[in-house]
């Protein structure tokens, strides 16, 4: 009896094993249609989850990100930045990677937002100061030009106000920001419009070389994984690969025309 009961059991167990696979096999299907599916759905449905962004939208988004990740890491908002940089903007892999060693000075070293050596100190720490003459406690970076804090405090507030007295620098700088912001952020992508200034924004993103349109609110359509027009059916590693021998084949034309002539003979 025991013996047909592990038999049955057996089989039920083989039988099941069946029926799992054949609906893990469907349940497959199933999801690769689905898959299918929303990417067609987001070619033929422009900005179905794109989001139009000024500049001042971007700051805002930029800053909520480095106010939060520097509330969790507890370091300087300049730090933040160029760590949120390094890691393309993406808050979820940056704090994954700090939690597997949660060593905050370690993890910037490791990141090389902070040196790895600290300076070197000079060989007495008072001396005479090269640029007030006094003697006083040095200090300075790792290129050996040694000041005393008032010198270094003087010479850092002068730098500041002179830059930031001009609107214009004031200005280009936080536009430099905010483009290093869209360039390492994979979901944002400026729109190539003349003039528009403006970048969209989406939730997901498509397969790699897949073409995508969105709409700016200027009126450009463009395609958001390569930032050119649109260009269905073609995708856009072969677009990217058109494009360069179209400059290949402008730039011999260029050379012949600059250092060829017809034979007179030959016309």
């Amino acid at each position: 009896m025991a013996e047909e009961y592990d038999d049955d059991f057996q089989y039920n167990t083989d039988s099941g094993s069946e029926v799992d696979d054949e609906a893990i096999s469907e349940d497959d299907g199933i999801a690769m249609e689905q898959e299918d599916t929303s990417r067609e759905v987001l070619k033929e449905t422009p900005n179905l989850d794109a989001k139009v962004m000024t500049l001042e939208d971007l700051g805002r988004e930029m800053n909520e990100i480095i106010d939060e990740v520097s509330a969790i890491l507890r370091i300087g908002r300049g730090h933040c930045r160029i760590l949120l940089h390094k890691f393309n903007w993406n808050k979820e892999s940056l704090l994954e990677r700090y939690y597997e060693n949660p060593d905050t000075d370690a993890f910037l070293r490791k990141a090389q937002v902070l040196p790895r050596k600290a300076a070197l100190p000079p060989a007495s720490s008072v001396g005479e100061c090269d640029i007030c003459c006094n003697t006083a406690p040095l200090g300075g970076l790792d290129c050996h030009h040694w000041a005393c804090s008032c010198c270094w405090q003087m010479y850092l507030n002068t730098k500041v106000m002179e830059y930031i007295q001009s609107e214009a620098v004031r200005s280009a700088y936080q536009r430099l920001k905010i483009n290093s912001f869209v360039e390492g952020n994979r979901l944002l992508k400026w729109c190539p419009g003349l003039d528009c200034g403006k970048a969209l924004k989406v939730e997901v993103l498509v397969g790699y070389s897949e073409p995508r349109p969105v709409v700016c609110s200027c009126g450009m359509r463009f395609c958001f994984g390569c930032a050119h027009e649109w260009h269905e059916p073609v995708n856009c590693r072969l677009l990217k690969l058109w494009l360069k021998k179209c400059s290949d084949d402008s730039e011999t034309s260029n050379w012949i025309n600059a250092n060829t002539k017809e034979c007179p003979k030959c016309q």
